[in-house]
């Protein structure tokens, strides 16, 4: 049977060894999964009735609109605006370790994200807050450290008051 395009095979599977190798056990490729395929990094995504309730929108939206990196991208670009704004109205010290740790965690894949991108994250009143904490938890086990880090905030606070 000649491959011509537009052409639907009889048996699709004949053409995919994965597809041969799953219809032993009752699965069927579908040859009208749609693919996206972004380029440099080649990350194929399939995108079909099974993880999207409108394949054909999704399709059109990350290939002509916002690409799945754009839209996270922009989604961690707003979430690191959100995190600031709540933790301005809530005290970061009251934070549970598990929540400090989804921050921290967070806020370092946005900040190498970034890096990584070529671009400087400046530190906000969260990154300080967060940061602060963790110099504070150090008093008890690590006093040593804990001194030592403290002399380091006074002497730079000390020096960019002067200058």
């Amino acid at each position: 049977m000649a491959d011509k395009p537009g052409r639907q095979f009889d048996n699709p599977n004949a053409l995919n060894p994965w597809g041969r190798m799953l219809s032993q056990w009752g699965y069927t490729y579908d040859p009208t999964t749609v693919t996206d395929t972004i380029t440099g990094n080649v990350i194929t995504t399939i995108i079909n009735e099974e993880n999207s309730t409108n394949p054909s929108t999704e399709k059109d939206i990350v290939e002509r609109h916002f690409s799945y990196g754009k839209q996270l991208g922009r989604i961690s670009d707003a979430l690191n605006v959100l995190i600031s704004l709540a933790l301005l109205q809530r005290d970061p010290s009251k934070l549970q370790q598990g929540e400090r740790d989804a921050l921290e965690d967070f806020l370092e894949m946005y900040k190498r994200i970034t890096e990584v991108k070529g671009e400087h994250v400046s530190p906000s009143e969260t990154h300080l807050d967060l940061l602060f904490r963790d110099i504070q938890e150090l008093k008890g086990p690590d006093p040593e450290t804990y001194r030592s880090l403290i002399e380091k905030m006074r002497n730079f606070a000390e020096k960019e008051l002067r200058d």
